[in-house]
């Protein structure tokens, strides 16, 4: 490993902590989401499971 590489490292390993640290020992706020969902969708939709059903010859 190079010196500009272990230097990448080291900056990166200490911008990581530093970066969470503001989060870190606080408390949920009184009226904030307790849970966040992130729904991520397959791609399935009409366009999808018609080219599917043509690709198996159902349609």
């Amino acid at each position: 490993m190079n010196a500009l590489e272990e230097t990448a490292w080291l900056l990166l390993a200490a911008a990581l902590p530093a970066g969470m640290a503001p989060a870190l020992g606080q408390g949920m706020a009184p009226g904030l989401a307790k849970y966040v969902f992130l729904f991520i969708g397959d791609g399935m939709s009409n366009p999808q499971a018609t080219a599917a059903q043509y690709y198996n010859g159902t349609r």
